[in-house]
């Protein structure tokens, strides 16, 4: 296994690991432009996944990252973003009262 240390970049830990990336289903938090969440997503998005969870205050700030995606993804990638105020409990709650209690989701 390589080492990863503080000059590591997102592309190179999805690289080695890529082979636990294809196919499958992510959850990002904090997708906004400039930020890690985005970063993340977009190098995860290139390794071929099948599904991208996207959870953010508001889809307008994530909108230019969805898009980044979608452009630099070689397959297609099907995103989804969910509107949550992740330091509010009670928005967490609503979330998982309209989405998560009668649903199973495989992550």
């Amino acid at each position: 296994m390589s080492g990863f240390g503080f000059t590591t970049k997102g592309h190179d830990v999805i690289t080695a690991f890529e082979n636990q990336v294809v196919g499958k289903t992510f959850a990002i938090t904090g997708p906004s432009e400039g930020g890690i969440g985005s970063q993340i997503a977009i190098d995860l998005a290139r390794a071929s996944l099948s599904r991208l969870i996207l959870f953010g205050r508001s889809v307008g700030r994530a909108q230019s990252v969805i898009d980044a995606i979608n452009s630099s993804s070689q397959t297609p990638v099907k995103i989804s973003f969910v509107e949550v105020m992740l330091d509010s409990l009670a928005s967490v709650q609503k979330l998982h009262e309209k989405s998560f209690r009668t649903r199973k989701l495989n992550l």
